[in-house]
């Protein structure tokens, strides 16, 4: 799998169109690359998630989609039609932001027809169109109250309905989540996704909620500093990740520095780590080392033994505490001077803060990559 980003080739006239395609964006704010040379697509009827740490590009890439910011250099197409100087309101795109920004004097029936009654759309047609979406998002027992007499998730509920009240052809969502509180979030998490596939809208989503991302998308595009530094399905990007830094943004992992060169051991290959321990790995190409590797480790993946004559590839750890989180516990180790987790399940007993274990691996589960 190709997790990076690559240079967007030219459609032949029978291939089918992206919905959104950008091409070679480059955003420059004075001397700061927001963006530099990005290549993107998002399919029809797609939900694509942007992740990435606080000034990697975000919402800048989100702006660039929406008409609210330019780019310095390159073009975004949507369905192959070049957009790049288009102003917002003639993009047809839903927005769903944060902050529900509803009109506090309007009732809710009202703030979801607003982008229906700006375009002077007939009026049997937006009330018909309105009556739908209320009932979409259930909320045809609160279109007469206005935005104080609600709670926040309605309130955003609301906000999505007002998004695709007018067919848009994109719908963009920026953090529309981040304000409310777990349960909530989980809850609407579903009905967002169950009401964008129904819809069948491609949709660009940004969250830094890395579970959020995991649980919506059909593929997650990861930016560090303007650029791609990974992209595919969740279950790629989690499994397989190009780098210990996607690795560890994308979830938690155990990394630890490679510290000798290959060993064959049958049909499986070894590599030294933790003080010249062999241990099985994956992901060596032609059997070759990447330049200063890591293995990576998820913590589900471990496993705990008091017995070393299990498997002679298990490593000595002292347990450092014990977190109990309900289903899983959170093991916390010491294995030569480095940090582990393992994740156990929650109704096994038996491990101790201050105790010597032993941690091993398969070899399906443990991938060699480049540290950055």
């Amino acid at each position: 799998m190709n997790n990076t980003g690559t240079k967007t080739q030219p459609y032949s006239v029978d291939a089918p169109q992206p919905a959104i395609e950008m091409r070679d964006i480059t955003v420059r704010f004075g001397e700061f690359t927001a963006l530099d040379k990005l290549n993107l697509t998002v399919d029809d009827g797609e939900l694509l998630t942007v992740l990435g740490p606080s000034g990697s590009g975000k919402s800048t890439l989100l702006n660039i989609v929406a008409g609210s910011l330019y780019p310095t250099s390159g073009s975004i197409h949507f369905e192959n039609k070049n957009v790049t100087d288009l102003p917002p309101h003639k993009r047809r795109v839903g927005m769903v932001f944060q902050k529900y920004t509803l009109f506090p004097n309007k009732t809710i029936a009202e703030n979801i027809a607003f982008p229906l009654a700006i375009r002077k759309i007939d009026k049997a047609e937006l009330n018909s169109r309105v009556t739908e979406a209320i009932e979409m998002v259930g909320l045809k027992e609160l279109a007469d109250r206005y935005p104080s007499q609600i709670s926040g998730g309605q309130a955003q509920r609301a906000a999505v309905a007002r998004a695709v009240v007018f067919n848009p052809a994109i719908l963009l969502m920026d953090e529309p989540l981040g304000a409310l509180d777990r349960a909530l979030r989980k809850s609407l998490q579903f009905e967002i996704r169950s009401l964008q596939r129904r819809l069948a809208v491609p949709t660009l989503y940004v969250t830094h909620d890395q579970e959020e991302a995991m649980s919506l998308s059909d593929r997650i595009v990861i930016l560090r500093d303007g650029l791609i530094a990974a992209q595919g399905s969740p279950r790629d990007l989690y499994e397989n990740p190009n780098s210990m830094w996607t690795a560890t943004f994308l979830g938690d992992a155990n990394c630890f520095p490679v510290e000798g060169g290959l060993e064959i051991n049958g049909a499986e290959t070894h590599v030294r780590v933790l003080g010249g321990k062999s241990v099985p790995a994956r992901g060596l190409a032609g059997n070759t080392l990447p330049e200063d590797a890591v293995i990576v480790v998820r913590p589900e993946n471990c496993i705990i033994s008091s017995n070393p004559d299990t498997d002679s590839t298990f490593c000595g750890a002292t347990v450092k505490w014990v977190e109990y989180l309900g289903t899983i516990q959170r093991i916390r180790l010491t294995m030569d001077s480095h940090e582990a987790t393992v994740y156990m399940p929650g109704r096994e007993t038996g491990i101790e803060a201050g105790e010597f274990v032993y941690v091993g691996w398969k070899a399906e589960h443990a991938l060699v990559v480049p540290r950055v």
